[in-house]
């Protein structure tokens, strides 16, 4: 007597079986990554409350706001509720995950400006040097507020993007030692983010300064800086470039500065640019938490200080 396997004698069954498997997994990756996930739902969280913030300072629909994007370094860097309290600017602090990438910072960003704002762009001068504009945890952000448009609002035509929703092996586990271990589940909370979207942190230790910096844009990131002047341009929006402060030791700081130099000139030949006298290069370990472009909140104010009087100066934008 010849014996069959279930496989053989249900094949549509199990073409079944391996559908739905499918699907599970598909449904389990998508709530993991955009519901689940920590490191998401702080982020997530993050851009409600800023965003929350431009509309407070929106009195009219004719009450202009310079909106400051970037990754992290913006967030740590930027303390709007003090500009608009002391220095009578209205400045929006979106300044979220550097990691998200520069695709995704700007969509965001574009996605809540109206007409007659400024973008202030200070995206992290490692971005701008990144082949990459587009990257997993960007996608995942995107889905995780319900707004897939940000990553297409040059109008490329969007990419498959069900492979970048997968949690991975070291975000579950990770998850899961925290948990048993009763740790944060994240590093970040938001009860340390002030109004406005200043991001802080009472954490300072791990900090080395830089000792370079990116010297030239990569051709990804020219294309992309030259969409947006042209999307600005269309839809009666400023743009300007702003470089994000960072750490370096008083032996590295001349390179850094170096290499900051010529990448701003870069820069400045697809939008205009704010120049200060140190290209944001500080070497006052004091002034940083817990990476050497996170500013403490008394050096981000003093920060928003100097770009205030920038943007004021230059560019007679309040």
């Amino acid at each position: 007597m010849v014996r069959t396997s279930f496989s053989d004698r249900h094949p549509s069954g199990m073409i079944t079986m391996a559908v739905v498997a499918v699907m599970i997994a598909v449904i389990f990756s998508y709530y993991q990554t955009t519901r689940w996930n920590p490191e998401m739902r702080f982020w997530k969280a993050a851009a409600a409350a800023k965003s929350g913030w431009v509309d407070s300072l929106r009195k009219s629909e004719d009450v202009p706001v310079i909106i400051c994007l970037g990754g992290s370094a913006t967030g740590f860097g930027i303390d709007a509720e003090y500009a608009d309290r002391e220095l009578d600017c209205r400045l929006a602090n979106f300044g979220l995950h550097a990691g998200m990438g520069a695709e995704a910072l700007i969509g965001f960003a574009l996605s809540k400006a109206k007409r007659g704002d400024t973008l202030l762009v200070m995206l992290e001068p490692e971005l701008l040097a990144d082949s990459e504009m587009e990257t997993a945890l960007g996608i995942q952000f995107a889905y995780a507020i319900g707004e897939r448009e940000i990553l297409n609002w040059d109008g490329a035509t969007s990419s498959f993007h069900l492979t970048n929703l997968r949690p991975g092996a070291s975000n579950v586990f990770g998850v899961i030692g925290k948990i048993a271990m009763g740790r944060p589940l994240y590093r970040y909370q938001l009860r340390d983010m002030r109004e406005g979207g200043l991001l802080t942190t009472s954490v300072t230790s791990g900090i080395v300064g830089r000792n370079s910096s990116p010297e030239s844009l990569s051709e990804s990131a020219k294309k992309l800086l030259k969409d947006l002047v042209s999307v600005a341009r269309q839809r009666k929006l400023e743009v300007i470039y702003g470089l994000p402060w960072v750490y370096s030791d008083e032996e590295n700081a001349a390179f850094v500065r170096q290499g900051r130099s010529k990448l701003l000139n870069e820069v400045g030949q697809i939008m205009p640019v704010i120049y200060e006298d140190d290209l944001g290069v500080s070497t006052e370990k004091i002034n940083f938490r817990d990476s050497p472009q996170h500013l403490s909140e008394t050096a981000a104010r003093r920060r928003t200080e100097r770009l205030v009087k920038a943007l004021e100066k230059n560019f007679a934008v309040r």
